[in-house]
């Protein structure tokens, strides 16, 4: 490991360990700490059955965090695995493709500024991309060496990448088949083909074991429909409203551009993972070692994903929630690239250096999102500041589901949120001395169309303490309609609005209004 890959690689962990350090925790990364902040283990695996994911990263946040609590220390697991996987797929491509794939691979994965902000986050993507990445370079690794060792550490990755997120059965899927053709014509080491085929029955029973304790309850609890037809609505189809070639195309674009976080640069993105697949089928490489499966590994997750999303099951587009995509889509953009001349070698990698820079200096993500210098420690300092100040001990706070957890972080002494989403509509506990109102989970955010209702129920909470002022406090993905929401909290009496960034929000209510 030396050279441009080495200092490709402490770049990108320099890049990661900035926003690591800098910013405030979003609402989702409370929420994991949240739900790890356990006394043991056991408390912690049950905890998280009740999120969309397996078990394996809460059960790790609720060991680490007992060493060390700053925004730093808690993400910094993450900003390594982020780091990490880089570095295996510039081997795993240097050694099925060419040391020029490889390179731009490496800059693409590591520069991504959609990776970087998920593996500067407390997030399970980092471990998912980083599990499966060894899954690939371990099992090729081990059939160029003959190595059984390697493909049962594939076996193990895959392992790790299932109980991690459930995007890995995408992966599981399309390097299952794409494993099996490689081992054809069957190795003369039966071994390795025995310890492969082991490997995917323990797969498979990992699969069914999360499917009992996991994913069927989660189906009977509605959350997987609830949320296909909220904020994840536009990432699914819809018969009836789309049509599928468009929803095919559009969504494919936006992925590209989430990968890229730059709708553009992101099409760039798209149309070289388009030339490197044609290539792939073409074999016009001139002495090229490409394994031909290398096209179905690119393109099966694809078409999984696409068809789960056209079945109303899985989100397909511009989420995070597809970042295992990534992995197959910029290994095909780095596959296209390299098709261009050799000659133009060097002007291609400046092209890719300046476009990776535009996409960092001027992102344009899809949404939900928080820009970086809304995220900003200091903004949230400032607004914890602004009420300690302002706020007297027989005023009120007031706040949605994932302001609380933030403000349980931020400034109150313990979780200030409730541990059983449907015990009430509202929660009330103590924060530094004063009254704190929460929704629950079902209510995570409070907007236009649901702060009416939540409003009128403090009135059933609070009974007869109508009188005096109470606090709103907003943090996280506030609706991107700032104007209209603030209009609306005049009703309520919100006359000097705060806003700390764009996503940092306090405001003064009137507790007499709960009573209209």
């Amino acid at each position: 490991m030396c050279g441009l890959p080495l200092l490709t690689v402490i770049a990108g962990f320099c890049a990661r360990i900035v926003p690591g350090y800098q910013t405030f925790l979003n609402p989702d990364e409370a929420l994991h700490l949240f739900l790890s902040d356990q006394p043991g283990l056991r408390q912690a695996y049950e905890a998280s059955l009740k999120t969309a994911h397996p078990p394996l990263m809460i059960l790790f946040m609720s060991v680490w965090q007992k060493f060390g609590s700053s925004e730093l220390f808690l993400r910094l697991p993450f900003i390594v695995a982020g780091t990490a996987f880089g570095w295996i797929m510039f081997l795993w491509i240097r050694d099925i493709a060419d040391r020029s794939s490889g390179l731009f691979a490496l800059a693409l994965f590591t520069f991504s500024p959609s990776l970087i902000s998920l593996s500067a986050e407390i997030r399970q993507y980092s471990f998912l991309l980083l599990f499966c990445s060894a899954s690939l370079y371990l099992f090729d690794s081990g059939l160029v060496r003959d190595s059984v060792f390697r493909v049962a550490g594939a076996a193990i990755a895959l392992y790790l990448a299932l109980l991690t997120h459930y995007s890995s059965l995408i992966f599981a899927l399309g390097a299952g088949f794409y494993q099996l053709i490689r081992l054809k014509p069957w190795r003369s080491s039966n071994l390795i083909t025995g310890i492969w085929a082991i490997g995917q029955i323990g797969a498979l029973g990992i699969c069914y074991g999360l499917y009992r304790s996991h994913i069927r309850p989660l189906q009977e609890s509605g959350l997987p429909t609830d949320i296909a037809e909220t904020w994840l609505r536009t990432s699914v189809y819809h018969r009836g409203e789309d049509q599928v070639l468009h929803f095919i195309v559009h969504q494919t674009t936006r992925f590209f551009r989430f990968a890229i976080s730059h709708g553009t640069i992101g099409t760039g993105a798209l149309i070289f993972f388009l030339v490197g697949i044609t290539a792939l089928f073409l074999n016009k490489k001139n002495g090229s070692t490409l394994p031909e499966e290398l096209r179905w590994l690119l393109l099966l997750p694809f078409g999984v994903t696409i068809t789960a999303a056209l079945a109303g099951i899985y989100p397909y587009g511009g989420t995070r929630h597809d970042a295992i995509l990534v992995l197959f889509g910029l290994t095909g953009t780095a596959l296209g690239l390299v098709q261009l001349p050799k000659s133009w070698t060097r002007y291609v990698a400046v092209a890719v250096a300046l476009g990776l820079i535009i996409c960092n200096l001027f992102p344009f993500p899809t949404p939900p999102y928080i820009l970086r210098p809304n995220q900003r420690k200091e903004l949230m300092t400032t607004a914890v500041g602004f009420m300690r100040q302002r706020v007297a001990p027989d005023e009120v706070l007031f706040s949605d589901f994932e302001g609380g957890l933030l403000l349980s972080r931020y400034w109150c002494d313990a979780w200030t949120v409730p541990r059983d989403a449907h015990s009430k509509k509202l929660f009330t506990s103590a924060c530094d001395g004063r009254e704190l109102i929460v929704t629950t989970q079902a209510a995570w955010h409070l907007d236009i169309s649901n702060f009416d209702s939540a409003w009128k129920r403090i009135a059933e909470v609070r009974r007869e303490e109508r009188e005096g002022h109470i606090w709103l406090f907003q943090a996280g993905w506030i609706d991107d309609k700032e104007s209209a929401w603030i209009n609306a909290l005049q009703r309520y009496g919100c006359r000097e609005p705060h806003n700390f960034g764009p996503n940092v929000f306090v405001c003064r209510l009137e507790a007499s209004q709960t009573r209209k």
